[in-house]
């Protein structure tokens, strides 16, 4: 008697794959980034570490993201007040008497003339426009360090996006890794209950056939057991395999999410530089700042030619100095680069605002490393509580790592 209807290898492999049905492939989870949230901060669950070296691998990660953090606030917090002392300034001169107002516009439009003279001069021989020029001329030897830090900058965004691209390939990997664990633990658990339900069924015809119908299937019903003990005992080393494997794939993941994360924080961190490096100088890479400063160094050499009204210009810039040093400015030499904010006051409201924009972006940046390094707080002392065996190893590190 034929007692049981095995499905053959086609069979089974399609039922495999209509319970797979709908389900992501790899290529699904390496084609998922998120999109234009690059610089969104993904908090860090905490987890029970299996190891001492897993604690310290965790919280290294944590402690350099704070500091990462912190040096970022720092340095927003100095070009923040230098903003703000431009600010000052320009509320200092709205609120000057009217005398001064007037000798201030007087020297301001001699300046702006004398400028315009030099323009004309090399209207058919200049490649860079007067704005251009004279922001680079306001920058004298600092432009050196401007153009390297700039391009530091623009080297280290790459790199770190190239990191971020190689970390979301791995999540994905091994986001599929993980589905795939669980998927398959599922159909195993299915085929248990399947070989489960075979084994009642064998016990029902056993007695069936001893008690009722008074016939010996003993044989038979011994192989069927045997045949399904074995089907058990592969069910359950897969399963076991399977979870490992699971296991495994979850921890790997759960370090490349905190690796992704500093990178993430990083990035913000480079590029909320670089954005406000190409505003406040004007350009769109290092490149085009170096380009614009040879430009400008060619254009120089050639208004060595007209240096004849050199003089009259220094005069009208002493006098304009003259004028702001009994107002103790910040910064009373950047007003001679801003002739038409001083002659007219919707110039000057433009400047204000530019400031402001520059002043916004500062404070935006950070309050999202303040954020970080809340939330980076809130994680150490989560894993803290959950892993309180460690407590020494925990505050070893996290002081040693604060400290440098």
């Amino acid at each position: 008697m034929k007692l049981f209807n095995f499905k053959s290898r086609k069979q089974k492999k399609g039922e495999l794959e209509g319970n797979l049905e709908g389900k992501k492939t790899i290529q699904d989870y390496l084609r998922e980034k998120d999109s234009g949230k690059a610089a969104v901060y993904v908090p860090q669950k905490a987890f029970q570490a299996r190891s001492e070296e897993e604690v310290i691998q965790f919280l290294e990660i944590e402690v350099s993201q704070m500091k990462d953090a912190r040096k970022a606030i720092e340095d927003a917090k100095e070009e923040y007040e230098s903003i703000t002392n431009s600010l000052m300034d320009v509320q200092i001169i709205t609120d000057m008497p009217e005398d001064d107002k007037i000798a201030l516009r007087e020297a301001a439009d001699k300046i702006k003339t004398l400028t315009q003279e030099r323009e004309s001069f090399q209207k058919e021989v200049s490649k860079i426009t007067e704005a251009q020029y004279s922001k680079m001329d306001s920058y004298g030897d600092e432009i050196r360090n401007i153009m390297k830090k700039m391009d530091d900058d623009e080297k280290y965004s790459q790199l770190i996006q190239k990191d971020m691209q190689t970390l979301e390939g791995e999540k994905g990997t091994l986001r599929y890794d993980v589905d795939d664990c669980r998927d398959k633990l599922e159909v195993l658990q299915k085929l248990a209950s399947w070989i489960l339900f075979l084994l009642s069924a064998c016990f029902v015809f056993f007695f069936v056939s001893v008690f009722a119908l008074e016939k010996d299937y003993r044989s038979i019903i011994y192989i069927a057991l045997a045949v399904i003990a074995i089907a058990l005992t592969i069910v359950f080393i897969k399963h076991q395999d399977y979870t490992g494997q699971m296991k495994v794939a979850e921890r790997k993941l759960n370090r490349v999410i905190s690796l992704l994360n500093r990178s993430k924080v990083r990035y913000v961190n480079v590029q909320n530089s670089l954005d406000f490096q190409y505003e406040k100088y004007g350009v769109n890479s290092a490149y085009e700042l170096n380009h614009i400063w040879g430009l400008y160094l060619e254009a120089k050499r050639e208004r060595e030619l007209y240096r004849h009204n050199s003089q009259e210009l220094h005069e009208a810039q002493t006098e304009l100095l003259g004028i702001l040093s009994e107002y103790d400015l910040n910064d009373a030499h950047i007003w001679i680069y801003r002739a038409d904010a001083l002659l007219d006051n919707r110039e000057m409201v433009e400047v204000r605002h530019e400031l402001n924009v520059r002043r916004q972006k500062i404070r935006e940046n950070m309050e999202y490393n303040k954020e970080v390094v809340e939330k980076t707080n809130v994680e150490i002392k989560e894993f803290t509580k959950l892993n309180k065996g460690y407590g020494d190893q925990i505050m070893a590190v996290v002081k040693a790592g604060l400290k440098v």
